[in-house]
């Protein structure tokens, strides 16, 4: 069973004890670890009581600057609380491996850290397992050289939104006040900030660290400028484990903070994932120029089979035929080249089926089930096939897995 209307549906086959603390925020349930209302109470306070003092401020301001010009121009401040809206703060750590330009993905990124790392790379699951293990003796510095070792980083895009998206992540911070009125100026654009990704551990090395040298640290707000990696990485940590924190208010005290899989804009053209093709994304600015890119492609027919590969592909999850879901996008790979038959470049299979299942059935969509039932009929396939698909198509490992569930739920985008 892979798809289901009953969000409590038992035919669930990776069946996951709600009681084990382990597993009990793959459920989606935001703050079910700490309450945030007992936790942000006094900072909510705090929030109110400064934002009343601004505007006490900004009205005297305005008052004395209407007497001497007649005109005044407001600065377009990217996280002023005047914007309307909501702050939306999308954070991504999906990462394309340099060694064979594969996008590796956080349960990936994370199931290739080592407990005792020193550094901030990990493992590209794709193409790290074509070159033989490495030993202790070997220098740091050479396996950092090594084809599959990269260091992955984090992508935060910020821009004010008027309506929430749907997402596991809940919006949060003060309501917009009444007594404020919204700038008159143009909505900011799109922020763009990129840190490294690092692991749990080596984060607490790097927070220990800082507290080691200034215990008061975590009180300042200038940490958002003076350690961004720390700062990003907490945020990211902290909305994956749905724990309340001030942290969030320093970015904005209205936000709506989510962790997602992917940005659409990040992607090479030749390995396009099939959630594209979705009708429903027509128009969405969020796919940047693609959407014309492939509006293009489909009227001059050029692109005709991404189109059909992904009513098949969402159809077959509708009707739990996983196998030819599979086949489809093994077709469509699939190439003929001097009598061998061989893949072409193509996003890869599991990722693609995943992403236009969440983009379709959203929370309806039993996702552990999809793991096993992927790893079941990909098995199936002819053994000829099974030899020439790359690593990036072989089901998830356990590992992996399991850093996926131990955090809350990604959004697709």
């Amino acid at each position: 069973m892979i798809y289901s209307d009953d969000k409590h549906s038992a035919e669930n086959p990776f069946f996951v004890n709600p009681k084990d603390p382990a597993y009990v925020l793959d459920s989606g349930t935001p703050c079910c670890l700490l309450k945030e209302e007992y936790w942000m109470r006094e900072v909510y306070l705090q929030l109110k009581r400064s934002r009343e003092r601004q505007e006490k401020g900004q009205k005297s301001e305005e008052s004395e600057s209407a007497q001497n010009s007649p005109e005044k121009t407001v600065e377009n401040v990217p996280f002023s609380s005047k914007s309307p809206g909501n702050l939306e703060v999308i954070l991504c750590a999906s990462t394309y491996c340099p060694s064979c330009r594969t996008m590796v993905y956080d349960e990936e990124i994370m199931a290739g850290w080592k407990v005792d790392d020193q550094n901030l790379n990990t493992v590209c699951p794709h193409c790290s397992g074509n070159s033989g293990g490495t030993t202790d003796a070997v220098a740091a510095t050479d396996i950092a050289n090594q084809d599959g070792v990269f260091a992955p980083r984090l992508k935060i895009r910020m821009q004010w939104i008027q309506e929430m998206r749907n997402s596991w992540y809940q919006p949060g911070g003060l309501q917009e006040s009444r007594n404020s009125s919204p700038e008159k100026s143009p909505t900011p654009q799109e922020t763009c900030l990129e840190v490294a990704f690092v692991s749990p551990l080596v984060l607490r090395r790097e927070l220990e660290t800082i507290l080691t040298s200034d215990k008061d640290a975590m009180k300042n707000e200038s940490i958002r400028t003076t350690h961004p990696v720390v700062f990003w990485n907490l945020v990211y940590y902290l909305r994956r484990l749905s724990l309340p924190s001030h942290l969030f208010s320093w970015i904005s005290e209205r936000h709506h903070i989510r962790c997602v899989f992917d940005i659409p804009t990040q992607h090479d053209e030749s390995r396009i994932p099939l959630y594209f093709y979705n009708p429903n994304h027509d128009g969405n600015p969020v796919f940047g120029a693609y959407n014309q890119k492939l509006q293009r492609k489909l009227e001059d027919g050029k692109d005709s089979n991404g189109m059909a590969s992904w009513r098949i592909v969402t159809d077959s999850v509708n009707k739990n035929l996983l196998f030819k879901a599979v086949q489809t996008l093994v077709n469509s790979s699939r190439l003929v080249k001097n009598g061998s038959v061989h893949v072409g470049a193509h996003f890869p299979i599991f990722r693609d089926i995943q992403f236009a299942s969440i983009d379709v059935f959203g929370r309806a969509l039993l996702r552990d089930s999809l793991d096993t039932q992927y790893d079941t009929e990909s098995n199936k396939l002819p053994p000829k096939i099974k030899e020439i698909l790359p690593l990036q198509d072989h089901p998830l490992s356990q590992v992996t897995r399991a850093c996926r569930k131990v955090f809350m739920p990604l959004d697709l985008f």
